[in-house]
């Protein structure tokens, strides 16, 4: 039987599954440590959070398929990253791409429709009836991605910060923003 994993991974956490080729689970969600934009070494975030997530004494599977919203910046740091998740996993490939693209696969199958990815970052991948792309944000919650959790909440803090300062409209914000910040 074919046997691969599927790696979710967003800002705000990465998964694991385990997937027998009839489409089944052979085991639950694995949680593994978040791994960030921010982080300085993505290829060894990435390594170690997998490892310690995935364990050792495991059977080897055949693919690795991984949807990660922090990808590593060069074609050559992939390749490394993909490398080093088939030796973690005994796996004899791996296919690595933005986490917007296995979202909308598992969404439309390849076909034409929208998905949002939404959570501390966002995305937006459309496919039209012509087969072209449309990708909107995912440039990581620290540049843009408007309308994620971490834009909002910013931007809710920064008005009860101008109500606190007198710079601003009064806001239900400002009494949750002094308890948690002690203003």
């Amino acid at each position: 039987m074919d046997t691969g994993i599927g790696i979710d991974g967003g800002q705000s956490g990465l998964r694991l599954r385990l997937v027998s080729s009839r489409g089944d689970a052979d085991t639950g969600v694995i949680d593994a440590p978040t791994v960030s934009h921010t982080d300085h070494d993505l290829i060894d975030a990435y390594v170690a959070s997998i490892t310690a997530s995935w364990g050792s004494g495991r059977t080897p599977v055949s693919r690795v398929v991984a949807g990660l919203s922090a990808l590593p910046p060069s074609s050559g740091e992939r390749d490394v990253l993909g490398r080093l998740l088939c030796d973690i996993t005994g796996a004899g490939e791996t296919w690595l791409c933005d986490d917007s693209i296995t979202a909308h696969r598992a969404a439309f199958a390849g076909g034409p429709g929208v998905v949002l990815a939404v959570g501390t970052g966002v995305a937006c991948l459309a496919i039209d009836s012509t087969g072209r792309l449309h990708h909107v944000d995912g440039a990581g919650y620290l540049i843009d991605d408007d309308g994620s959790g971490y834009s909002i909440g910013g931007a809710g803090l920064r008005a009860a910060v101008r109500f606190h300062d007198g710079r601003g409209p009064a806001t239900r914000l400002l009494a949750r923003a002094c308890d948690t910040f002690h203003c």
